[in-house]
């Protein structure tokens, strides 16, 4: 999960995979990271979660005015996401007005993991966030909240009704799948954690699958050559501490192997 990047005449930088989870376990970081993060002088981050709160993030996950969810999705899944989204404390006036994306990005995990960031729990990208400030690193974003809710395939499409039934139901699982992701990800075995996710997928419907590679093509391939760009100037200039998700570091379109197209040695550290 923790790897160096070098190239002739630059600094030494250093990426590291996260989960965007506030399990005490993920927390704990172990001490090569620790040591990489005090080397570096600056700190990127996939997304910088506003010091403000969450205020913006839930007016950009709003639809246009005039717009309702149920005009979008359709009665059968609108009814679907209503029960899941209880269960996440998501209060049923406000579900109407959601994005398909806001609830996709809520039911990617279990209800757990939301009632402890109500009690004010900091996922690890967020935590890592506050401690770079604390110690005065500057932080950098490798992409804007806004953006980030701009990656919409299916607006006006039928598949977000289908991918989102989907993740609905796989909500219902999400506490024991989310379980068996962190023991992974606390092996760094990133090969089980992609291997459970492709079983996962290959139990949908036709239809929803090809709505998933169709979201996950934004998600990771596209998003992924966005960040690497980013990444560069600040590669070249200083040392620096890159923290995304772990699914954007592996396969011919992860960050690993275009950072290695753009000359950087990639060595694995943790």
């Amino acid at each position: 999960m923790l790897w160096s990047l070098q190239a002739p005449g630059l600094p030494t930088s250093y990426l590291f995979g996260t989960v965007h989870l506030s399990d005490e376990r993920i927390l704990n970081l172990p001490a090569p990271v620790l040591r990489a993060f005090d080397a570096s002088q600056r700190c990127l981050f996939e997304l910088i979660v506003p010091q403000d709160g969450y205020t913006l993030t839930v007016t950009r996950m709003l639809l246009s005015h005039g717009l309702y969810l149920q005009d979008v999705i359709g009665d059968e899944a609108f009814n679907k996401v209503v029960v899941a989204a209880g269960r996440y404390g998501i209060p049923t006036a406000a579900i109407g007005r959601m994005r398909p994306e806001a609830l996709m990005l809520a039911f990617q995990s279990p209800p757990s993991e939301w009632q402890r960031r109500l009690r004010g729990w900091a996922f690890l990208d967020l935590a890592l966030q506050n401690e770079a400030r604390a110690v005065g690193k500057p932080i950098y974003a490798l992409e804007t909240i806004g953006e980030h809710l701009a990656l919409d395939p299916f607006r006006n499409s039928p598949n977000v009704g289908l991918l989102l039934e989907g993740m609905v139901e796989n909500s219902f699982r999400m506490e024991r799948d989310m379980e068996a992701l962190v023991r992974y990800y606390l092996r760094r075995d990133l090969d089980a954690m992609f291997s459970a996710e492709e079983g996962r997928i290959a139990l949908l419907p036709e239809a929803e699958r090809a709505a998933h590679a169709a979201y996950m093509l934004l998600l990771r391939d596209v998003r992924n050559e966005a960040m690497v760009q980013r990444m560069l100037p600040h590669l070249r200039a200083a040392s620096s501490f890159v923290a995304v998700g772990a699914a954007h570091l592996p396969g011919k379109t992860g960050m690993l192997h275009l950072l290695e197209l753009q000359g950087f040695r990639v060595t694995r550290l943790h």
